[in-house]
C-alpha cells in the first residue's frame, strides 16, 4: 500500500513540475508581481515565494489567478491545454477598481 502511495506522489510531483516557472509567465501576462498581488489581495512576498518554488498556491489562489488572467487551471498546474493568455486579453483593473 505505502509502494502505491509513493508512486502516485511521484508522478504528481511530476507533472507539477513547473508550476513556477508557468506562475512567473502568467504573473507576467498581467503585468507585475505586485500588481497581480494587490488584485488577488496576497502579499508579494507570497507570489515570489511561489515563483521561485519555496511555497505553492492554495487551491483558492490558482483559482484567483487563473480568473485574473484568463489561464486555464490544466495549464497552470500541468502545462497542459493551451498557454496564458497573452497581456492584451488579461483581466486588467481599470480605474475605477473594476476588472475589464
Amino acid at each position: 500500500m505505502r509502494a502505491k502511495r509513493a508512486k502516485r506522489a511521484k508522478r504528481a510531483q511530476r507533472r507539477t513540475s513547473g508550476l513556477s516557472e508557468r506562475l512567473q509567465l502568467t504573473i507576467a501576462s498581467y503585468g507585475s508581481v505586485s500588481a497581480t498581488a494587490a488584485a488577488i489581495e496576497r502579499s508579494e512576498g507570497a507570489l515570489r515565494k511561489w515563483i521561485r518554488g519555496e511555497s505553492e498556491p492554495n487551491a483558492s489562489d490558482l483559482r484567483s489567478i487563473c480568473e485574473l488572467t484568463g489561464t486555464h487551471i490544466n495549464w497552470l498546474l500541468y502545462g497542459e491545454n493551451g498557454t496564458p493568455c497573452p497581456a492584451s486579453q488579461a483581466s486588467v483593473p481599470s480605474t475605477t477598481g473594476e476588472h475589464k
